[in-house]
Formats: C-alpha cells, structure tokens, sequence
C-alpha cells in the first residue's frame, strides 16, 4: 500500500499561505497610500476655502480671520499628524511586504531552476541604477534626472506641507493680533495694493 504524499502537499500548503500573505500585504500598502491622498486631498481643499475666506474678509470682521487662522493651524497640524501616522503604516507594511516576498522567493527557489523575480526585496543600488540607465537612454536632461534621482517620497511630502502650512497659518495668526509696538507686521511686507 502506497503512503499519501505528505511532504509534496505541505509544500504547496506552504506557497498557497505565503502567497495570501504575500497579496494581503500589498492590498493593505496600497490601501494605506489611498487613505494618505484622500485624506490630504479633503484637508488642503478645506485649507484652501478657508484661506480664500480669509482673503475674501480683508480683515473687515477681525474676529473671524482671527478664528479663521485659528482653524488653519489647527487643520495644517492635524494634517501633518494625519500624514504622519499614515506613512508609519505604510512603512509598516512595506516591511511586511518585502519580508513576505523574501519568504515566499525562497519557497519558490526550491522549486524551480531558475530565479525568482524580485519586486519589493530588491536592493536600493540596483533600482537607482536601473531608473538611471533608463532615463539616459530616456534622454531626460541632466537637472531633471538628478531630481528624480533624488527619490523625493510622495508620502513625505504631505507631512512637510502640513509643517509648512502650520507655519503659514501661524504667522496670519500672529498678524492678526495687536501686541503693540512689540510684534507689528514688518514694514517691508505691503501685501497687494489696491
């Protein structure tokens, strides 16, 4: 009597699992970076309307570009804290991810002969040499290449806007209030003449 074939069916056990986790762990990076762009989309469309209401009262009710400049910073810096949290979850499974992919690339390399493609476990030296030589052969311009080379992140940038944009409002805050001959609006900022 011939005994089931134990080891082959684990084995298969094993890819099928890795691979779930494997998927899982993109659908959540990705999900991560959706939430990241909605979320800071409604927020600066918010920040927008609110600045554009600001401009639009010319300081003709004082309490309301004071409360206005209130809200903006206290929006700008949710928004920073927003961008924030979602980055370390993206980073977070980003991790989970190329971990999973190198689990499941070593499943993989005892079954097959030849190697496995690497998507996230990948080396950083070898993804910036190959962007390189794809924009040389591109033709794209030396200043253009050294900014794409610098790999800004998407998911970074929200965050220093939402500093940035903090900073902003804080300064029309400041403007709105009188301290006297301490703090003024310097004289050298006029703002739009009529």
């Amino acid at each position: 009597m011939k005994e089931p074939e134990k080891p082959i069916a684990q084995a298969d056990d094993k890819l099928a699992a890795a691979k779930r986790v494997y998927e899982q762990c993109i659908t959540i990076r990705n999900f991560e970076i959706g939430q990241l762009t909605n979320r800071n989309n409604f927020l600066m469309i918010f920040q927008g309307v609110l600045f554009a209401g600001l401009v639009q009262s010319s300081g003709a009710f004082p309490v309301v570009s004071f409360m206005a400049c209130v809200t903006g910073v206290l929006v700008s810096w949710y928004q920073t804290k927003i961008a924030a949290g979602a980055k370390y979850w993206q980073e977070h499974w980003e991790a989970e991810l190329r971990e999973s992919e190198i689990r499941l690339l070593d499943i993989l390399k005892l079954e097959r002969d030849r190697e496995p493609v690497r998507l996230f476990s990948q080396e950083q030296s070898e993804i910036r040499m190959a962007v390189r030589n794809r924009l040389e052969k591109g033709g794209t311009g030396l200043f253009m290449r050294s900014l794409i080379l610098e790999k800004f992140s998407v998911s970074k940038v929200p965050i220093q806007l939402g500093i940035s944009l903090t900073v902003v409002w804080m300064i029309l805050l400041i403007c709105t209030v009188n301290f006297g001959d301490c703090i003024s609006v310097p004289s050298f900022i006029t703002g739009f003449k009529r």
